[in-house]
Order: structure tokens, then C-alpha cells, then sequence
């Protein structure tokens, strides 16, 4: 009887220290970009009981540029996204436990609002929406609702959505206010109301035609009835169909081939003119006549200067680097220099079409400070960094290519 006992110890002990599952908490864990979140687990057996002597090993399964964890679980959140890990009870002898979670990181409380337009200009009986859109402190966007209120509804009244009707001329402010803030954020909008009655309107330029990507500026033209031109009204500007954008100020950037129809709106009155655009055209054979194996680090886009002599070449997955190329011979491309920057990604590099200016955009950074790099090619081969835009850019970012490179090249003339 002694020996069946001992015969059977191993078995039931070994029962007993079988993982029937893990436990993770917090069970549904949320955390603010920027701060840290320490995650624990616990083996479980079938019956609820801790199982002693596993071994607990978190692993981040996606979402490597948007934070990290440690193998100990102290989770690290740098930008809003999701962060899938795996926790894993590893004990000798048994097939390992998964438990998976995912931690939502969201951005921290509203900080700040920014209003666009700052300021209108509408003739009576005329309705315009400003923009709004609600920040963090680190500059992460948020889905707050907004108040908005008139200091004088007389002059210029505000819907809850933010619709503002001009009523009568005269001078007002609209206010933002995010009202799940308790800090009081804010913003203002200054209307001014205008008497008149619209004689005839008109877009310029009419019936253009541009390659997709391309940047075209509308500018609507109100006169009254004697013909006289109404300066610095606000219309509301439209596009259907496709894909695209139109800021409040007229600027059009159509994402794919065809025509569009654009609208300008003032009160009772609009004006309409087409878009049409073509493909950019431009893809065509490529034939390989050189090249240069980096082992450091993937690596991305590539850029080639004005000049056709040299290229620049961006790095990703931990790449803090663009490569500077000298490909005057292109058979046989060499480094002839690198820059430096505080990032694990490059996303975009471009210079400006003069060849004067270089542009990065990054992601990664350690102070979460990503946005812009700008630097100066007064030789293409050794580019000067000499400054950056990083304000509200908490997470990656990309070139937005045609209005960027314009306000660049107006910056350094």
C-alpha cells in the first residue's frame, strides 16, 4: 500500500501545478500616452489556485513604434493606439499558457482647443462652420464635445454643432468650450457681419485643370448688386464627388484621377466650377545599375536631389539615420556622409525643388518631440540641420508634400 501511495504522489503533485490559465491585471487596461502602466500576471490551476514556480514573460506582439513593454510587464505608452501582448506561464515540462490582452492607450485630458478660422467675415443671412479640434497636453487629438455660445446672438447666433448665422451687422465672439474639461479650455472666433445684398459671384481660376496631388488655390469673388466687390467674406467651400480635401480658405487637393465639382457658398448664393484632373504619370521602367547593401538598419525611402548626383536614404525599425549618397556614378553609390536624428524611424525625406532645403519627418523620437526636421544643402553631400517643427507632434508624421515643401521654400526664400 506504501508503494502505491508513492507511486501516485508524482501524478497528483504534478495535477496540481498544471496551468489552466492566466490572470492579467488590470483585466482591461487603459493608460494615458506618455505615462507607464505596470501589468501583472498570476498561473492559475483549474480550481483557482495560484500554481507556484511559473516563470511570467510578457511580450509585445505589434505596435513597436507606438510604445513597448518590458519582459516584467511595465508597459511604456508613447503614442494613442492599440498595444497587443502576449503573457506567457512557462513551467518545466508543460506546454506554455497564453493569455492575450490589449492595452488601449489614450490620450491625456483636454488641454487645449484650436479653432479654424480665427476670425470671418459674412454678409447677413449667411451660415458658416468653423473647425474644431481638441488637443492634450502633448498635443494628441481628442473627440471632446464642444460648447459653443455668442456673445451677441443679435449679430451672430451659434447652433450646438457650431453652425454660426449671421443675423444682423455688427461685431461678435463665438466661444469653444470643451466641456468635459475642468481646466476651462477655450477658444474664441471673432465675426464680423456685414450689410449687403450678393450680386454675383465667381471662382477663379474656372474650369482648371492640374495632375492629382497638385495644389490648387480658389478664390471666390463677391460683388453687390451695383457690382462692387465685397472683400474678405468667409465662404463655405464644398467638393463632390471623390476623394480629397478643401480647407476653409479655397485650398483643393484632389486624391484621385477624374473631375470634381467645386462649390463656394455665401448665404442663399453659390457658385460652382470643375475640377478636372489627371493621373501624375509617372511610373516607368526601372533597370538596376548599382547598388549599396546596408546592414544597420531596414532601410526606406529614397529621395534623389535637384542635382541627380546625390540621393538620400531614410531607415526604419530602430533607424535613427538618413544616409547621404553620392550617386554621381551610379554603378558604384557610396556614403559620403549621414544624419543623425532622435528617432527609431525615418518616414519621409524630400528636398524642396531648388534643391536649397531637405525635409525628414520621423517618428519614435524618446521625448516623444517627432514633427519636421529641416536642414540646409548648401552642399547636397553634407546637409546642415538647422531646425525643427515639433510642436503638437507626438506621434509619427508624414510629408504632406505639396503645401509643406510651399511653406518651406517661402521660410528659407
Amino acid at each position: 500500500m506504501r508503494a502505491l501511495l508513492l507511486l501516485l504522489a508524482p501524478a497528483v503533485l504534478s495535477a496540481q501545478a498544471s496551468v489552466a490559465r492566466v490572470n492579467v491585471t488590470p483585466a482591461s487596461p487603459r493608460m494615458v500616452a506618455g505615462e507607464t502602466l505596470q501589468l501583472h500576471a498570476e498561473a492559475l490551476d483549474a480550481a483557482g489556485r495560484p500554481v507556484p514556480g511559473v516563470t511570467i514573460r510578457f511580450q509585445q506582439t505589434a505596435a513597436q513604434f507606438e510604445g513597448t513593454i518590458s519582459a516584467d510587464g511595465l508597459v511604456s505608452a508613447g503614442a494613442v493606439s492599440t498595444i497587443p501582448v502576449a503573457v506567457t506561464a512557462i513551467v518545466a515540462g508543460q506546454k506554455p499558457v497564453v493569455k492575450r490582452v490589449e492595452i488601449v492607450v489614450q490620450p491625456g485630458p483636454a488641454a487645449s482647443i484650436a479653432v479654424e478660422p480665427r476670425r470671418v467675415r459674412l454678409l447677413a443671412a449667411q451660415d458658416f462652420q468653423p473647425l474644431a479640434r481638441i488637443y492634450s497636453k502633448a498635443g494628441d487629438p481628442r473627440a471632446d464635445a464642444v460648447q459653443w455660445t455668442s456673445s451677441t446672438a443679435a449679430v451672430a447666433r451659434v447652433t450646438d454643432d457650431g453652425t454660426i448665422t449671421a443675423v444682423a451687422p455688427g461685431t461678435a465672439t463665438v466661444t469653444a468650450t470643451v466641456t468635459a474639461s475642468s481646466g476651462g479650455v477655450r477658444e474664441t472666433l471673432a465675426v464680423e457681419v456685414l450689410a449687403g445684398t450678393v450680386g454675383s459671384l465667381s471662382i477663379a481660376p474656372a474650369r482648371p485643370q492640374a495632375r492629382t496631388g497638385d495644389v490648387i488655390h480658389f478664390r471666390l469673388t463677391v460683388k453687390d448688386a451695383g457690382g462692387k466687390e465685397i472683400d474678405g467674406l468667409s465662404p463655405t467651400w464644398a467638393f463632390a464627388p471623390g476623394k480629397g480635401e478643401i480647407d476653409h480658405d479655397g485650398t483643393f487637393v484632389g486624391y484621385e484621377a477624374g473631375s470634381y465639382t467645386v462649390t463656394a457658398i455665401v448665404g442663399p448664393r453659390s457658385a460652382q466650377t470643375t475640377v478636372t484632373l489627371v493621373p501624375r504619370d509617372v511610373r516607368r521602367s526601372a533597370k538596376v545599375v548599382g547598388s549599396l547593401v546596408r546592414t544597420a538598419f531596414p532601410t526606406s525611402e529614397v529621395w534623389v536631389h535637384p542635382n541627380g548626383k546625390v540621393a538620400y536614404l531614410g531607415t526604419h525599425l530602430g533607424g535613427d539615420r538618413v544616409y547621404v549618397l553620392d550617386v554621381s556614378d551610379p554603378s558604384k553609390p557610396v556614403i559620403a556622409d549621414s544624419v543623425i536624428v532622435n528617432a527609431r524611424v525615418i518616414n519621409d525625406v524630400m528636398t524642396s525643388a531648388d534643391g536649397k532645403v531637405m525635409v525628414m519627418t520621423r517618428e519614435g523620437a524618446d521625448n516623444r518631440k517627432n514633427g519636421v526636421v529641416l536642414a540646409t544643402l548648401e552642399n547636397p553631400l553634407h546637409p546642415k540641420v538647422v531646425g525643427e517643427f515639433t510642436d503638437g507632434v507626438t506621434a509619427g508624421h508624414h510629408i504632406f508634400r505639396a503645401r509643406l515643401l510651399h511653406a518651406t521654400c517661402e521660410l528659407h526664400g
